[in-house]
């Protein structure tokens, strides 16, 4: 049987400190860096002054084709799924599909009350 490695979310993005801040666990510090920056750079173009170093993000178009080949091989997938149902007249898979939508239906709604519920707590915890 193969053990499964755990490792926490913080190490997973390097430091503590980083995954605080994209974490957004400290949301007061989070805030004031970006509020820093926003002001730095908005007395910049006012004052003629230097902009801080920062490098621009940018996704590389290796990343982009290897997101839309995956997503055309989905795309495919569920439109053979579909020219089954509608032209083979598959009624156990069109079943199965209708039951699928069902159960992902509610787990959605789950999940939306519980986002509600963690969106109502968290001003409340601080």
């Amino acid at each position: 049987m193969r053990e499964s490695r755990r490792f926490s979310v913080h190490l997973a993005l390097g430091s503590v400190a980083v995954a605080d801040v994209l974490l957004w666990e400290k949301w007061w510090e989070c805030f004031s860096a970006l509020a820093i920056l926003f002001f730095w750079a908005k007395s910049a173009s006012l004052l003629n002054r230097l902009l801080l170093p920062l490098r621009n993000l940018e996704v590389s178009e290796e990343i982009i084709i290897k997101a839309a080949d995956e997503m055309r091989v989905w795309v495919n997938y569920a439109l053979s799924i579909a020219r089954d149902i509608a032209i083979g007249g598959n009624l156990r898979l069109f079943i199965q599909v209708a039951l699928c939508s069902c159960y992902i239906s509610f787990i959605g709604n789950f999940f939306n009350f519980l986002t509600l519920l963690y969106i109502g707590q968290v001003p409340k915890s601080n």
